[in-house]
């Protein structure tokens, strides 16, 4: 049995698995795409109907917002003059997310657990990606930061298959263990993520021996304790932090990098210095943003620099791109608040199937949950990217929320 779903793989099951295979495998013609998204495309010319989504109301919701967000490129690209280049880079990273959204459908909608597949296939990318094409670029500090991420789903691959095989304890102890690895390894933000995954998986395991009804019962009436054990658990990783970096069990460079900004005005929210700069700028210019990969020609973070009391190095910060290391805050910049909208949209997706829906599949509650806090993550503090693992992530959501909805 493969994952206990089928005897052996159907032709759109190996389909999913080899899509998953090319996914992080990028070339770069006006912007990035994986080779993945180039076999989609030519897909609807054969095998897939690009208009199988409209009979879903969840995915006619998610495409008429992704279509907001292109609006926003492009009213906010001509309001602010951006050159031609920046902006078909801009439009084409939304439309091609748009023209992805019915092969995603396509691929989930009738077995949902097809996502294993893309995810295996994805974990093999990641490593295939990083060694092969991007360590070769990378110096010492960056490889072991880098190959850091290049594990990181992978290890929730592993994780995810061994929770789906029943075996909780062991999921949960082998992400953990990835988890301490990578803190070592100056990626405190996996360790965050990985921690109250685990925390929130083992609390859902307590109850999964009731029926669905009473589990979500059970779950929605202990809410309170929930948000107490991931705070305890939020304090317990800070202090665990502290204590590990300040006493240079970490190591020197993850000392440097935490005096640094335990010392700075901003605190350790330093760390996150480009969604606070996002913030300020935003509040500059909240409608119609600054254009497509906006240029800094008008000193607008020195103007922040300055009004933290920070030092800056002007000639380092002038044509220097504005930051858009957030899903969220870098669409707010760029597309202005049609593009913040589209991602509130997505928040508001996400929040709402981690109420119940979660525990709809008990055998996918591992693999969501550390895919659910990783997006969160990414929604919050990463640049956007890989627009197939957003895809399989939110379709599957959105999947769950309409299933849900059906059989309340």
């Amino acid at each position: 049995m493969v994952f206990g779903i089928n005897s052996f793989l159907n032709k759109k099951d190996i389909l999913i698995f080899i899509i998953g295979l090319f996914s992080l495998i990028k070339i770069r013609v006006l912007g990035t795409f994986s080779i993945s998204e180039l076999l989609i495309f030519s897909l609807y010319f054969f095998s897939v109907n690009p208009f199988i989504w409209l009979k879903n109301k969840g995915m006619i919701n998610l495409f008429l917002a992704t279509l907001l967000w292109l609006a926003g490129v492009f009213l906010s690209d001509r309001y602010n003059g951006s050159n031609l280049i920046d902006s078909l880079k801009g439009f084409f990273n939304v439309f091609f997310l748009l023209l992805l959204i019915p092969f995603v459908y396509w691929a989930l909608y009738d077995k949902p657990h097809r996502m294993l597949y893309f995810w295996i296939g994805n974990a093999i990318s990641s490593l295939i990606s990083f060694y092969i094409q991007k360590s070769v670029n990378l110096d010492e500090i960056g490889f072991e930061v880098w190959r850091v991420y290049a594990w990181y789903y992978p290890f929730i691959v592993l994780s995810g298959i061994l929770y789906y095989k029943g075996k909780t304890i062991l999921s949960c102890i082998v992400i953990e263990g990835f988890a301490i690895w990578s803190l070592f390894n100056l990626s405190r933000n996996i360790f965050l993520t990985v921690t109250v995954s685990v925390c929130l998986i083992l609390f859902i395991h307590n109850i999964t021996k009731y029926d669905l009804a009473t589990k979500i019962s059970t779950y929605k009436h202990q809410s309170i304790k929930l948000l107490f054990v991931l705070a305890i658990a939020l304090l317990g990783i800070s202090t665990t932090y502290e204590y590990l970096a300040s006493n240079k069990i970490l190591g020197e460079r993850a000392y440097t990098k935490y005096y640094m900004q335990k010392h700075s005005k901003l605190g350790m929210a330093s760390g996150r210095g480009d969604f606070i700069q996002s913030l300020y700028l935003v509040s500059q210019k909240p409608i119609m943003g600054y254009g497509s990969y906006a240029k800094d020609n008008n000193q607008l973070l020195e103007d922040y620099y300055k009004s933290n009391g920070m030092i800056y190095n002007s000639s380092k910060l002038h044509d220097k791109m504005l930051p858009g290391h957030s899903y969220l805050m870098g669409s707010w910049v760029y597309s202005g608040i049609l593009g913040f909208i589209f991602w509130i949209y997505i928040i508001f997706q996400i929040v709402k199937y981690s109420r119940e829906g979660l525990l709809y599949d008990t055998q996918l509650v591992g693999i969501n949950t550390l895919l659910t806090f990783a997006t969160l993550w990414n929604i919050f503090f990463s640049p956007f990217a890989d627009r197939l693992n957003f895809l399989f992530y939110i379709i599957m959501v959105i999947l769950t929320i309409k299933t849900k909805e059906k059989y309340a």
